[in-house]
């Protein structure tokens, strides 16, 4: 027989502090849109450096996804950049530092890049086709998340 000597006893949790569906998809959606995220960073769709071609489209995805790991950094670690400071109303010669929301940056980011994943005709090779289809999938399912 086991021994409960010593043991705290378990204490049911209550309702209020279990996530809501929402923020359930909206972490899962995040999840996915990171991992996305590095596989474009750290994948080499091209066959060597002679290929102009597809290492030309590899650093245009790559500058897409840019963007959505540092906001994602932003997100989810400290606030330490992205620092604005504002004009006061009534004082023009005084600056207060405003932090913007992470979160809203982030989606602000992510409505971006799909514009810019739109904007990428013309793209040769299907590797580099895949990871496009991808990103641009994991970007709608997140901000679809997000609203």
């Amino acid at each position: 027989m086991g021994s409960t000597v010593g043991m705290k006893a378990r204490k049911k949790q209550p309702a209020t502090s279990r996530p809501a569906a929402v923020d359930v998809s909206f972490e899962r959606a995040l999840m996915k849109l990171e991992d996305v995220c590095l596989a474009i960073k750290d994948g080499q769709f091209t066959h060597g450096k002679e290929d102009i071609d597809r290492l030309y489209w590899q650093q245009k995805l790559k500058n897409i996804v840019m963007p959505i790991s540092l906001a994602m950094a932003e997100y989810k670690g400290p606030r330490v950049f992205h620092q604005h400071y504002k004009h006061r109303e009534d004082d023009d010669t005084v600056l207060v530092p405003v932090l913007e929301s992470s979160r809203d940056n982030l989606v602000r980011v992510c409505a971006r890049s799909v514009v810019e994943c739109e904007k990428l005709n013309g793209m040769k090779g299907s590797k580099l086709l895949d990871e496009k289809s991808l990103l641009e999938r994991s970007l709608r399912q997140f901000l679809a998340a997000a609203a």
